[in-house]
């Protein structure tokens, strides 16, 4: 989702939130999302921090 591809540009970070947190329970898990939002909380979301870059994985 934080990463462009050849279909689609990248998102910013909120957008991204918020569609993991609208698929939570049926297409996301519920408890990966909780982490994942605590973790953006804490870390800094910088085109090349942890955060994002973990963010990118999930999506």
């Amino acid at each position: 989702m934080l990463t462009t591809r050849i279909y689609r540009a990248a998102r910013p970070v909120d957008e991204a939130l918020d569609e993991l947190r609208n698929g939570a329970g049926s297409q996301f898990c519920p408890r990966c999302v909780a982490a994942l939002e605590r973790l953006v909380e804490t870390e800094d979301l910088g085109d090349h921090g942890i955060g994002a870059q973990l963010l990118a994985t999930a999506s």
